[in-house]
């Protein structure tokens, strides 16, 4: 009976050995991450719009330059300056280009007139935005109108909106209005001989330390 309670124990303790499970390995569960916030990207209309308003209203904070000081001149003097320097202007892309800098003394513009002109061409990046608009052209308004008629100036080049001109040739210039020989204002018609158009306006004129220079283009 002793015999068959020890053979009984060690048949348990055996069994059990048996039917022990193995050691298993620690599972390697993968690392939790957290969520990362989602960042949206810019929204381009948005961001174009931001940009159209700081490069318009920085433009237009900038001080009014000096007025040109103005001496006699001649209108028919005036008048054969002009015409020749409309058609020179356009017969040669690098002297067009010289024209239109402000630093440039021999130039047919007067530095006010491109400031004047530059701050008009800014106002088309905001013209399709409503309340920027609108703010705009009153900053505008509010910098230039004691100096300019800002109702007849338009957004294209330096002379007549637009200008397609290769050659051009001045096919009226007549004499409009002076002012006691300090300003002359000519009506004039630049024919462009490439597309056969004409552009029409008025051009004002002075006489400078520098000759005489353009220092308005009213387009109606």
């Amino acid at each position: 009976m002793k015999s068959t309670l020890v053979f009984w124990t060690a048949a348990v303790v055996l069994t059990a050995c048996q039917t022990q499970p193995a050691n298993q390995p620690a599972s390697s569960s993968p690392p939790v991450v957290a969520p990362t916030e989602q960042v949206s990207a810019p929204d381009p209309e948005t961001e174009s719009k931001s940009d159209s308003e700081s490069v318009t209203m920085r433009a237009l904070a900038q001080p009014l330059p000096p007025p040109p000081v103005v001496i006699a001149g001649d209108s028919t003097r005036a008048r054969q300056w002009l015409v020749a320097s409309i058609e020179e202007n356009f017969a040669d892309k690098v002297k067009e280009q010289q024209n239109s800098e402000s630093e440039n003394p021999d130039g047919i513009y007067t530095a006010q007139y491109l400031n004047y002109k530059d701050d008009a061409i800014f106002l088309v990046y905001t013209e399709d935005e409503g309340a920027l608009a609108a703010k705009a052209r009153q900053a505008f308004e509010r910098k230039w109108a004691a100096r300019y008629n800002t109702r007849y100036v338009k957004q294209g080049g330096f002379l007549f909106a637009p200008e397609g001109y290769g050659k051009a040739q001045v096919s009226q210039c007549k004499l409009k209005e002076s002012r006691s020989f300090n300003a002359f204002l000519f009506e004039v018609v630049i024919h462009d001989l490439g597309t056969n158009t004409d552009g029409k306006g008025d051009i004002k004129v002075i006489n400078t330390a520098q000759g005489y220079k353009i220092d308005d283009v009213l387009e109606y």
